[in-house]
């Protein structure tokens, strides 16, 4: 009973130090600029990208501003990467002691204001980008419907029906392709397995 008072006792300590640090300014806090550059789908966008999975992880408990400035389009492998990278940072199990003496408000990320072209806010927002992720940027034409062709966070049970209708009907449609029903049947079927693959070791790794 004791343990548990006086950790509780901490950690209001740590949270009150932290919102005078806010309030009062005690001292400053530091966002740490992370530029995010063209990643586009070769080598040297997986190059860039390595680059800057490693540049987070060396100093992951911090306070990250992304600036966009350089970045004028993102693949979509640039796209997973930087949605897994968010996920990242805001998941962490991190402890209130490493807040308050990284002096940082809290652990996250916010995007730099005006720092992405009107290209790239389209690029994103044709991926579902914004569905996840809308972090101080304005004037975001917001798509409810959830598509699986883009980026896309399965945070609950697979509704395998709805990808399959989305791969015949739509991905795969008689207007977009000619194709056999028994050719379409099999991509899909192909497609499903290296999916549901993909996904179960996903599912197993959390």
């Amino acid at each position: 009973m004791l343990i548990k008072f006086k950790n509780l006792a901490e950690n209001c300590f740590f949270y009150i130090l932290i919102l005078l640090k806010s309030v009062f300014l005690i001292t400053s806090s530091q966002k740490k600029i992370i530029n995010i550059p063209a990643i586009r789908s070769d080598s040297a966008g997986f190059q860039l990208t390595l680059k800057l999975v490693n540049t987070i992880q060396e100093d992951s408990i911090n306070e990250f501003l992304f600036d966009f400035t350089k970045c004028s389009k993102l693949s979509h492998n640039g796209i997973v990467m930087l949605g897994g990278v968010i996920n990242y940072i805001e998941n962490q199990n991190v402890l209130k002691k490493e807040v308050f003496k990284k002096n940082i408000s809290w652990v996250g990320i916010d995007f730099k204001k005006n720092s992405m072209s009107q290209l790239l806010i389209e690029n994103l927002t044709s991926y579902n980008f914004f569905n996840y992720f809308n972090k101080n940027i304005e004037s975001i034409p917001h798509n409810n419907t959830e598509r699986y062709i883009g980026y896309r966070e399965h945070t609950s049970v697979l509704d395998i029906n709805a990808l399959t209708e989305y791969l015949e009907y739509d991905w795969l449609s008689n207007d977009k392709l000619k194709l056999s029903n028994k050719l379409k049947g099999q991509i899909i079927s192909k497609i499903m397995e290296i999916f549901m693959n993909a996904y179960g070791h996903g599912v197993r790794g959390q």
